[in-house]
């Protein structure tokens, strides 16, 4: 659909009429998995960003992450947080590689206070969200740098320095997802970013429909090879660990 600005012929002053595109230097890749393996696909793809800077940044990586749901947004956070920092040997109390939740204040609320949670499963929102009152500042100063959020929460806000961008699915209109690509290449930024989709299959159509309309070509992308548990580690606690690691992102 095409977006307007200014006036109508006929209807006030005339007005420039073009069609909504996305920056043309980005790069936008998709990766398709079935809906129980996309946390498990989304940490693969951290992994490959922060352990090997496969993106050939300056600096550390800055990413952004939007799930389709606050729900999601929580429940996405809880199950990355001790599988992916682990791993990286991060110290997210130092604010090393630390991930943090940005939600809608009423969200928030809501969700901190939801009845009926299981008791696990309470403490691990309540814990997940605790510093979600200084994410927007910790974001911006680079005390974290995973920020999982929602469309909703991050309108009108800017974040410095993003490099990619992570669609958990696809939601929402070409606006929507133009919003969520504007996050990366800001003004004053030196280096373009990129724009990963964790697809279903049924989703790539839709995809492929926005590229159309926004003007920018998709690229499928492999996921990243991870080792084995045989030769991931050599030890009791490391096998332990990897373990734990593929329970949390699949349950």
């Amino acid at each position: 659909a095409a977006a307007g600005v200014g006036g109508a012929l006929g209807d006030g002053p005339v007005g420039l009429w073009a069609s909504p595109r996305v920056h043309a230097g980005h790069s936008h890749e998709y990766v398709v998995c079935p809906p129980a393996q996309q946390v498990a696909t989304l940490c693969r793809l951290l992994r490959s960003t922060f352990e090997t800077n496969d993106g050939g940044y300056t600096d550390r990586p800055r990413v952004i992450v939007f799930a389709p749901s606050a729900e999601a947004a929580v429940d996405t956070a809880s199950r990355l947080q001790a599988a992916l920092w682990s791993s990286l040997g991060g110290d997210t109390s130092a604010g090393l590689w630390g991930l943090s939740v940005l939600l809608p204040s009423s969200e928030e609320e809501r969700l901190s206070t939801k009845p009926g949670q299981e008791k696990g499963k309470e403490e691990v929102t309540l814990s997940i969200l605790e510093s979600s009152l200084r994410v927007m500042e910790m974001f911006r100063a680079n005390q974290t740098s995973v920020l999982v959020t929602t469309v909703a929460a991050t309108r009108g806000l800017d974040f410095p320095d993003v490099t990619e961008v992570f669609n958990l699915g696809i939601v929402g209109s070409a606006a929507d997802y133009l919003h969520r690509a504007g996050r990366v290449g800001r003004i004053g930024q030196s280096e373009l970013g990129r724009i990963i989709s964790v697809l279903q299959p049924a989703e790539v159509s839709d995809l492929l429909d926005l590229s159309t309309e926004l003007r920018f070509t998709p690229r499928e992308r492999e996921l990243p090879s991870v080792p084995s548990l045989a030769n991931a580690s050599n030890d009791r606690d490391g096998a332990v660990q990897t373990l734990t690691e593929i329970f949390s992102l699949y349950n």
